[in-house]
This record gives C-alpha cells, structure tokens and sequence, in this order.
C-alpha cells in the first residue's frame, strides 16, 4: 500500500503541474509547446519514464488488492479491524484511479486528490490508534 501511495503522490503532483502549465504557458511536461491540456497530459503519459512509475502503481495496487481479499471472512472479533483495513485500501485505491485515469477540470482533481489523500490520512491515523496496542504485539 505504501507503494501505491508514494508513486501515485509522485503521479499526481506530476499531472497537476503538466496541467497547469498547458492552461497557462501552453507547454507540456517537456516545456515544449502543446495546443492544450489534453495533449500535455497525452504526452506525459506516453513518456518512457512516466510508464515506469503508471505500470509500478499498477502492480503495487494488484498486489494491495489480492492481499487485502485473502483477509475476506475475518473472524467476528475482527471484523471491525477488517472493515477500517477495506476503507483504507479502498482510499488507496482511489488515489491510484486519480494518478492513472485523471479527470475532471484542474480544479476538480486538485481538490478530488487533496480530499482523498486527507481521507486516507485521517483513516490511517484512526487505524493506528484503534489498533495500535494490537500492531505493537505483532511488530
């Protein structure tokens, strides 16, 4: 999940900054010029380097989700810990949609990706006081 975090922040940063500099100076991810956002965000995607980064958070998220199927049908004193985890994954998962599929107007995305992470830290920070004591006997 850390993973998927990290390089879908990179992307996301990565997308903002080509976006508004396609709206504003007309130059795409390269500072060539660009007729507008889209074809800026078409050729940062198609960037070699770019690719890596999309096809890692790609991995990373298939890995996240097959790991957090495997705890399907936790026993009943568990059940809330498996419920706050599948919100957690959930959140990281919308994070790695944002950073692969962007979409809306810049300003929708900026705030649609600030929101999400903001959720995902609150929901990581409850998780760990919830079930801190836990995570410390098993570390």
């Amino acid at each position: 999940m850390t993973q998927v975090v990290a390089y879908s922040a990179i992307m996301c940063e990565k997308i903002s900054n080509t976006w508004r500099t396609a709206i504003f100076d007309k130059r795409d991810h390269n500072g060539d010029y660009c007729r507008d956002f889209n074809d800026a965000l078409r050729t940062l995607f198609t960037d070699h380097s770019i690719s890596v980064v999309l096809d890692s958070i790609g991995t990373h998220k298939n890995k996240m989700t097959e790991s957090a199927s495997l705890l399907n049908n936790p026993p009943s004193t568990r059940k809330d810990c498996y419920n706050d985890y599948i919100d957690i994954v959930s959140e990281a998962s919308s994070i790695a949609r944002m950073a692969t599929d962007p979409s809306g107007s810049l300003q929708s995305y900026n705030n649609q990706v600030n929101e999400t992470f903001e959720n995902l830290s609150k929901k990581l920070d409850h998780f760990k006081i919830k079930y801190g004591e836990y995570l410390k006997k098993n570390n």
